[in-house]
């Protein structure tokens, strides 16, 4: 993502999901990945909860992860199916799988008013950056949207957290 689009996104990103999520704090990656951003959202004696922001490194879109860890870290994205994790310590995946375990991963694009239009190829012209910065706040909504429909029942259910 540009950098110019990056800035905005991850701060419209934080301050709406304050907005939803009183007590959500940003906690640093270790090992970062670029241009991502991690907040705990939830955690009680046995575990802690996690929404991540990752953003594309090349393209003009983002999608969430969500995370969780009996052992009280972000854990690596291990992209183990929901309904596939058993009983381990942590896991970390797209927060799509939720609802869409199998075939595409919802990215909200910000060159496109689709969430996640039908374009694989990177496109060396990318789009006006005008249009892309009046989207942010649309997108980041229908992703923190997601996420409250989907991600907080999932950690809810999996670890009992109240996120």
């Amino acid at each position: 993502m540009r950098a110019s689009l990056s800035k905005p996104l991850k701060a419209i990103f934080e301050k709406s999901l304050k907005q939803r999520l009183k007590s959500a704090a940003r906690v640093p990656m270790r090992p970062a990945t670029p241009g991502s951003m991690a907040w705990l959202v939830g955690e009680n004696q046995n575990a802690t909860a996690y929404i991540i922001l990752f953003v594309h490194n090349r393209q003009d879109r983002f999608t969430i992860e969500v995370a969780y860890s009996r052992k009280k870290q972000i854990p690596q994205r291990n992209d183990l199916m929901p309904e596939a994790e058993g009983d381990t310590d942590e896991s970390r995946f797209r927060l799509s799988r939720l609802w869409q375990p199998h075939g595409f991963e919802v990215w909200y694009d910000l060159e496109h008013d689709e969430d996640y239009p039908d374009l694989e190829e990177f496109n060396p012209f990318p789009a006006d950056e005008d249009p892309c910065l009046r989207r942010i706040p649309v997108k980041v909504s229908r992703a923190l949207d997601t996420f409250q429909a989907h991600g907080i029942p999932y950690l809810k259910k999996t670890v009992g957290l109240p996120a």
